[in-house]
């Protein structure tokens, strides 16, 4: 889910066992990129803290780094899961 008051407004009306944050682009077909945990802590965290009140986990879809995956254990995050598009488009001679 994008991470917005109305996703959250949803996420908390119908309590999935999980939910996802990822970014999200109102013209992408797909996800083209991790979110930024990072750069959106406190907001993040806040929505993170709603759902656990609720019982709902969460997850972050992020790039594969230390710095993203240190965010979103701060944020009170339950999983990470990878972007893997840069690895794809990666040639391996």
């Amino acid at each position: 889910m994008a991470a917005t008051p109305e996703m959250l407004k949803l996420a908390l009306l119908h309590q999935p066992q999980w939910c996802c944050f990822v970014p999200e682009k109102r013209e992408e077909l797909t996800t083209e990129g991790g979110l930024d945990v990072r750069g959106r802590m406190d907001l993040i965290s806040s929505f993170v803290g709603d759902l656990k009140n609720k019982n709902i986990k969460s997850s972050m879809f992020i790039e594969p780094s230390a710095e993203q995956v240190s965010a979103s254990f701060e944020v009170g995050a339950h999983a990470v899961e990878f972007h893997t598009g840069l690895w794809v488009r990666l040639k391996v001679n």
